[in-house]
């Protein structure tokens, strides 16, 4: 078999190209290539050391050039971390070309990168900075590339310091956006809401709990964030759901909008299907005695929503 010792690979890293020519990328696509099938952790310095001194010959570089790419896709596929020594000039540069480049793969590349670079090293304050630099710029950014950076970081998770990133982050998003938005929400906070109610290992159930309350609880929340409700509640129990059904029975009999009437009852018979049969008929039963509630908005609302709450309380209506 043919096997290639450290001079060779070596010499192979050293003559990896930093200009700009395409065929000379190409190849330097090839020799990355075989440095990784032959890969052992002492090429990390001399392919880190050659990665950071590329990088610095472009300090102004604002566009995701083929040779970027192949630098930062290099250290993202590196099969070892990087070099302590590079961590800081690699992740000063990641961070600085994010801000001067304006095309969505290159910035979240570099988010990549500057990601790597705070697991590569052991000196907890620049971890931090570079934790802390990428969810300050991530919470700008959509929906779709929080998901692609959670995917990235989930591929990485037998590494300490990505869990505990995930973590803070997403415990960052949910504290100081989605709780802050809860009254406010537009299209992208409540794609957020959802994007952190999903990291059921991260937020906790107590934590959804007391959110899904808070909204219930409030007419004008309860209203903005019923797809959420309905979505969500049933993940938390039938105790749970129960709760929320006894509260808007008690609504349907005070309210006299006939919209938002209409709106607590398509919420309770959705909700009701998650409940036991018990104390589905029990809401049933409270529902049925709107009939003759003395509203008219109340007793309008139930009599058009009593076939799809007969439909709930089977064994009530069966003869």
């Amino acid at each position: 078999p043919i096997i290639l010792d450290d001079k060779l690979l070596g010499d192979i890293i050293n003559g990896i190209d930093s200009k700009l020519d395409n065929t000379k990328i190409a190849l330097n696509d090839l020799k990355r290539d075989i440095v990784y099938e032959w890969w052992h952790d002492t090429l990390t310095k001399p392919l880190s050391d050659k990665l950071s001194n590329i990088l610095g010959q472009y300090p102004s570089e604002s566009k995701y050039t083929p040779i970027m790419k192949f630098c930062f896709q290099s250290i993202l596929e590196m099969p070892s971390w990087l070099s302590e020594t590079v961590v800081e000039p690699i992740g000063n540069y990641a961070a600085s070309f994010y801000g001067r480049c304006n095309e969505p793969e290159g910035k979240l590349d570099a988010i990549r990168v500057i990601l790597v670079t705070a697991a590569s090293t052991s000196n907890s304050p620049v971890q931090k900075n570079f934790s802390d630099f990428v969810s300050q710029k991530l919470i700008n950014h959509t929906p779709k590339d929080m998901e692609a950076i959670d995917n990235f970081i989930v591929e990485n998770t037998e590494t300490q310091c990505f869990v505990k990133f995930r973590e803070q982050y997403v415990k960052y998003l949910f504290d100081n956006l989605i709780m802050q938005r809860l009254s406010n929400p537009d299209e992208r906070i409540k794609s957020l809401f959802v994007f952190c109610f999903e990291k059921k290992e991260i937020i906790q159930a107590d934590q959804r709990k007391k959110t899904l309350t808070q909204i219930y609880l409030n007419e004008t929340l309860l209203q903005q964030w019923k797809e959420e409700i309905l979505n969500y509640a049933p993940t938390l129990g039938e105790t749970f759901v129960l709760e929320i059904c006894t509260h808007l029975i008690a609504k349907i009999k005070t309210e006299t909008n006939e919209a938002t009437l209409n709106q607590y009852a398509e919420m309770l018979i959705a909700l009701s299907q998650h409940i036991t049969v018990d104390e589905r008929n029990s809401v049933v039963s409270q529902f049925m005695g709107c009939i003759i509630n003395n509203n008219l908005s109340t007793r309008k609302v139930a009599i058009s929503n009593l076939e799809k709450i007969k439909d709930l309380g089977q064994t009530i209506f069966k003869t």
